[in-house]
């Protein structure tokens, strides 16, 4: 098992390494009852940091675009109810990427692009870095898709960085 990252519960870590076993052998609909009953558990202690990470989690696992965009939702939502707001930097951005891929892929391209352009600014919260990069990268990537969606480009203002 890998070692818990600072400022996580280990006990919900090793929940949460026991469904990434689930899925890496394929088991994703039990895996998906790991992360939900493990999400509501902190949800219903008030422990929004948690819970959204678990949200995150879940969905990136979730294969319905309906029920990964709920889950997207509910990472955003816990992530907004944590006060000290350095504990979901490193997230937030990824988290609002993945929330931005479900409007796209549910076909809201304008609600989509609004998130990834919140995501952008939010990549400035992260630490400089391989990894502040590699969201920047995926971001951008994910923003040119919406706008070019189909060959229209429905942006008229350039992207800031």
């Amino acid at each position: 098992m890998r070692p818990a990252p600072p400022n996580f519960d280990p006990r919900i870590w090793a929940r949460l390494e026991e469904v990434r076993e689930l899925l890496r052998q394929g088991d994703v609909a039990a895996a998906l009852d790991g992360y939900t009953s493990t999400w509501c558990e902190c949800v219903a202690a008030s422990d929004h940091l948690h819970a959204s990470v678990i949200a995150h989690m879940a969905g990136v696992a979730e294969p319905d675009i309906v029920k990964k965009h709920e889950w997207n939702l509910r990472a955003i939502s816990q992530a907004d109810q944590v006060a000290d707001r350095s504990l979901v930097n490193d997230v937030y951005a990824s988290n609002l990427n993945n929330l931005g891929l479900s409007y796209a892929q549910l076909g809201d391209q304008r609600k989509a692009m609004e998130i990834f352009e919140a995501a952008l600014r939010a990549v400035d919260d992260l630490q400089p870095g391989p990894y502040r990069d590699q969201v920047r990268a995926g971001i951008e990537r994910n923003l040119a898709r919406a706008i070019f969606d189909g060959g229209q480009c429905r942006r008229t203002r350039p992207v800031k960085a």
